[in-house]
């Protein structure tokens, strides 16, 4: 069997690739979004998006999560599994859209202060309704590793999406309502596609036993997501009520470039499951457990600190002068998402003990003491408030989840050697916000070799254990 610290890293990189490009248009474009776009127009994309986001994880009911436990441990016959949840998102999705449609105008009134954006929204809840059923294509190419096909058709999306967007923005030149009429084009495009590979050995099936199970373990998620997505998007509908939608939009480009990270931290919360299983299964699964996560922190640690020192130079170099503001929310940001992917990787106890409710649970108080924060720093420190206060979420998240999945399945973390990551990291960091900010290329030279002390430090620390990767390489 292969080392697991290499198999997740190689289905990582593989759906990162894929994960990555079919939802890294908005930062790739950003060149074109901040020369085409006003920091207003921005934000209310911005808006837009955060509004389909959460109306997509409503509709996709935690059912891709659900699948992978009720195929890979109840081992149930994924053609049941697959239909049966096929079915259930359609009806969810049918509803919720029709639900939303009528309720468009009053949500437009609710977030924009007008039923202009009637029209748009309305489109991104029909966006968000094509893509329920990706979560049941996806979860497939993950039980089958098939992470390479999954990683072609995302490349093809992403080339169709980020033309489309060019066509409408810059020569159809329909701002904001033109990207989002690309982005549904796009989604429609693609339920074709992912509905025929689909139908490969697809049985039209349906079992009320197998629902159940699929919603005991999926439905906590669902609370737990919108939990989640409050996190990171109740800030911007908070800010615009405090300040202008200008504001959001300077605040979502450093967000946006923030969560860099994410798509790191997202390809491996999709190869993570199925590593995750089969180690759960092994005698010394607790110390292998253990090991991912201290490489785990390693690793994101690294893309953490490189994107924290560069956030002023990737700003200047991707926007125009309207957005360097957003340079200082972006470190911020960064450090946030590197706490959200640790607790993605410490729920182990939880998710391989069916314990999911408890997740839902921490991540709703979470999100009320997040929309407390919020209600309390924007209106004193505006977007610097809002990148607060998402860190202090998150990190309070990250608390919270580990305690409890260490009472319910302990597992022997390193503190000691994080704390050390931890450490060389920050004083990495406070070095580089001494450089003085003359020109651009010469403190992107001396930044460079900052960054780069982080993997020597440690390494001369005597850091790299021989220990760890022989427990981790482990023969089953």
């Amino acid at each position: 069997m292969r080392n697991p610290v290499a198999q997740l890293g190689s289905q990582a990189m593989i759906y990162g690739l894929g994960y990555g490009l079919s939802r890294v248009v908005q930062f790739a474009l950003l060149p074109v979004y901040t020369r085409y776009l006003t920091t207003e127009e921005y934000g209310i994309l911005t808006l837009l998006l955060v509004t389909g986001s959460v109306a997509m994880v409503l509709m996709q009911a935690g059912m891709g999560s659900a699948m992978f436990r009720e195929i890979i441990l109840e081992g149930t016959d994924r053609r049941v599994v697959e239909s049966t949840a096929l079915l259930f998102l359609a009806a969810v999705a049918a509803f919720l859209f029709a639900a939303g449609y009528l309720l468009a105008p009053a949500l437009s009134k609710a977030i924009f202060a007008s039923a202009d954006h009637t029209r748009v929204l309305r489109l991104v809840l029909l966006t968000a309704a094509l893509s329920s059923g990706e979560a049941i294509v996806l979860a497939r190419f993950r039980i089958e590793q098939r992470a390479r096909l999954y990683a072609f058709l995302s490349f093809l999306r992403f080339l169709l999406g980020a033309g489309l967007a060019i066509y409408f923005l810059v020569i159809l030149g329909r701002g904001v309502t033109g990207l989002v009429e690309a982005t549904l084009i796009t989604t429609a495009i693609f339920a074709v596609v992912y509905g025929v590979q689909l139908a490969r050995g697809f049985r039209l099936a349906f079992s009320v036993s197998v629902l159940k199970r699929l919603l005991q373990f999926g439905g906590p998620l669902v609370p737990a997501n919108v939990a989640g997505l409050s996190i990171t998007s109740a800030d911007r509908y908070i800010l615009q009520h405090y300040s202008t939608v200008a504001v959001v939009g300077v605040y979502s480009l450093g967000y946006t470039i923030g969560q860099i990270i994410n798509l790191a931290v997202n390809a491996i919360q999709l190869a993570w499951p199925a590593q995750m299983f089969t180690i759960a299964k092994k005698k010394d699964a607790e110390r292998q457990l253990a090991g991912m996560v201290t490489y785990y922190f390693l690793f994101m640690g690294f893309l953490t600190l490189g994107i924290s020192v560069f956030a002023r130079e990737i700003v200047i170099i991707m926007t125009t002068p309207e957005f360097y503001s957003a340079a200082r929310v972006v470190p911020w940001v960064c450090v946030a998402y590197l706490f959200y992917g640790i607790s993605f990787m410490v729920n182990s106890g939880l998710t391989v003990r069916n314990k999911m409710k408890y997740s839902g649970m921490i991540a709703t108080a979470v999100a009320v003491l997040n929309l407390g924060l919020c209600l309390w720093l924007i209106p004193r420190f505006g977007m610097m408030g809002a990148a607060w206060a998402t860190l202090v979420a998150y990190a309070l998240q990250l608390l919270a989840l580990t305690v409890t999945n260490v009472r319910i399945w302990s597992i022997p973390y390193a503190y000691g050697r994080l704390a050390t990551i931890a450490l060389v990291a920050g004083l990495i960091y406070a070095g580089s916000q001494m450089i003085g900010y003359t020109g651009l290329w010469v403190p992107i030279l001396v930044k460079t070799v900052l960054v780069l002390l982080y993997p020597t430090t440690l390494y001369l620390a005597g850091f790299f254990k021989s220990a760890d990767m022989a427990a981790l390489s482990n023969r089953a």
